[in-house]
């Protein structure tokens, strides 16, 4: 993981990954825009390793498997962000 924070093809795979996500959607306030683009980038951070090793890639690989990870992790970010706390309860409990 500490490899990644040096990798500018990581960085650029997940900036473009979350340019990409924030431009298709509009409708995102300043602060979800920034919740959803903390969350990809932490979840590249976090989960790039794991992947490739679980996957068997070479490290090559790591820009896009960050930039996958990033954004599905910001699409969920902001599934949750637009639901009500109500829904989210009843998701949790498995009830929605």
């Amino acid at each position: 993981m500490n490899d990644l924070f040096l990798r500018i093809d990581f960085w650029i795979g997940v900036a473009l990954a979350c340019l990409i996500k924030v431009k298709a959607s509009p409708r995102l306030g300043i602060i979800n825009a920034i919740l959803t683009i903390a969350i990809a980038i932490g979840a590249a951070l976090v989960l790039t390793g794991p992947v490739l090793e679980w996957r068997s890639l070479s490290s090559s690989w790591a820009p896009a498997v960050a930039a996958l990870v990033a954004l599905t992790f910001e699409h969920a970010a902001r599934q949750v962000l637009d639901m009500k706390l109500l829904d989210i309860i009843k998701a949790w409990r498995g009830k929605a």
